[in-house]
């Protein structure tokens, strides 16, 4: 038997079918997030999860530049066989502010750098309607609002009032859970509507707001934000409460982490148990179903041992 690897770090949907990585297929959730009333969906879960690879999952999925490589991406995966009318139809722009800092003070630029860098991708896709290059300077925009809205419009001019975005934000809270656990009194602050206060945070997402729906002149058609807490959820989107948290929708409990079954294939198709004295894969469940919150290291009995 072949035995295939296990894809660490962020690593893309095209990676891991590239690569032959162990895949546990999620595509089935596509369909039932599609099937939601809702265009804008929150779901939360502790980081190392999976949440990252879904929204890779959603943009290949839907994103048209990506038609071209579905067969690619999908092939063999229980979506590619149900596929739904709104594959491939969307202008997909994906955010990461996994790497905002937490600095207080360098909140206001990490957001507006992590939304240039997401633009910048989109022009690279899109050259046609996205920022032209000589506009993506962060330098140029004197918030994160005022970088985004200069896109909406140039989107809006460029592709028509009938193109549809699709907007994903990952890591939504990274930055505001670490502000929130040294600096409550900053945290007020940057989630603050008081006049006083810039609002930055919340200002940015009433703005994605008002450009999102089913009508002409509001291109955001859909919006997926994956986040650690929903402890943050209120105060940072309290400018989008359009949105429903799907975290504890049971339709979508096992669409990150692994169920037992997904555990059980992982297992089978990356260890080889004859290389190893004395461990069966019932220990190794029986450890991992212990253990497995994405934190905790193997125990001892494990050292020794290349397990993959």
């Amino acid at each position: 038997m072949a035995f295939r690897g296990i894809g660490l770090g962020n690593i893309s949907l095209a990676d891991f079918r590239s690569q032959n990585l162990v895949f546990a297929d999620k595509t089935p959730y596509v369909q039932k997030f599609e099937e939601l009333k809702s265009g804008a969906v929150v779901f939360l879960r502790p980081r190392r999860f999976g949440k990252t690879l879904f929204t890779n999952i959603l943009q290949s999925y839907y994103d048209r530049s990506l038609a071209s490589k579905f067969d690619d991406c999908f092939r063999g995966t229980w979506i590619h066989s149900h596929r739904t009318p709104l594959a491939s139809s969307f202008y997909c722009l994906r955010l990461d502010f996994s790497l905002v800092p937490s600095q207080p003070s360098l909140i206001k630029g990490g957001l507006t750098g992590a939304l240039n860098s997401g633009l910048t991708r989109f022009t690279v896709s899109y050259p046609d309607i996205g920022l032209p290059p000589d506009r993506l300077r962060p330098e140029l925009y004197d918030s994160p609002v005022s970088l985004f809205l200069a896109f909406i419009n140039n989107f809006l001019l460029r592709a028509g009032p009938d193109a549809r975005l699709f907007l994903i934000i990952d890591e939504y809270d990274h930055f505001a859970n670490d502000v929130l656990s040294s600096d409550r009194e900053a945290f007020r602050e940057l989630t603050s509507t008081a006049a006083e206060h810039e609002g930055l945070i919340k200002n940015f997402y009433a703005c994605i707001k008002s450009f999102s729906g089913n009508s002409p002149w509001t291109p955001i058609a859909r919006v997926f934000i994956t986040g650690v807490s929903a402890v943050s959820l209120d105060s940072v989107t309290s400018g989008f409460n359009i949105a429903k948290n799907i975290s504890s929708d049971a339709r979508f409990s096992a669409m990150a982490g692994f169920t037992r079954d997904e555990l059980s294939m992982v297992v089978d198709e990356t260890v080889d148990f004859s290389r190893l004295d004395g461990i069966t894969k019932e220990l190794v469940m029986e450890v991992m179903e212990k253990r497995y919150d994405g934190y905790l290291n193997f125990p001892p009995i494990f050292s020794k041992y290349q397990l993959i």
